[in-house]
């Protein structure tokens, strides 16, 4: 009888092992499927935040072109007005030595006691038209005295005295 005892309990045995080995294998295929489960749903969480990832970049991106371009109109905004202020003073500095020059060229009569006279100059862009006067005084002392106008609507004017013994 031990036999049949020790045959049942064995057999009893394999009929557990094999109950609880397919219990396990049911375990082992509804982890799969769980873990296939949470891999999908972690893979289109995935995509969905790398979407939203690229569609900030790319927003992102766009706004920071927009802004290059803003800055880029305003520098060359600013470059252009400052270019138009330097050419602004070019012309007056051309038209103020246009005065100076039709001022210097202005011909007297140093043996008449008083003359007049005209002169013009022109420098690169700049032209004037010059008058000017000069009275002797005295035997040693002289006076001078001259205007321009020039073509940036702007005046030169000058006096001297020149004292000699």
């Amino acid at each position: 009888m031990d036999n049949k005892i020790k045959s049942a309990a064995e057999q009893a045995s394999k009929e557990k092992v094999k109950e609880v080995e397919e219990k396990a294998e049911k375990l082992d295929q509804k982890v799969e499927e769980k873990t296939k489960e949470v891999k999908k749903e972690i893979k289109e969480e995935a995509k969905e935040l790398y979407k939203y990832a690229d569609n900030k970049a790319d927003a992102l991106r766009d706004e920071s072109v927009a802004r290059v371009g803003e800055l880029k109109a305003e520098m060359y905004q600013g470059f252009n007005k400052l270019d138009n202020k330097i050419n602004r003073v070019g012309k007056r500095a051309n038209a103020g030595i246009a005065g100076v020059a039709a001022m210097t060229n202005i011909p007297y009569s140093n043996t008449d006691r008083f003359s007049v006279g005209v002169g013009l100059g022109k420098y690169h862009d700049g032209s004037a038209v010059a008058v000017g006067a000069q009275a002797k005084l005295t035997e040693n002392v002289n006076i001078r005295a001259s205007t321009s106008w020039n073509n940036d609507e702007g005046a030169v004017m000058g006096a001297g005295v020149a004292i000699g013994w």
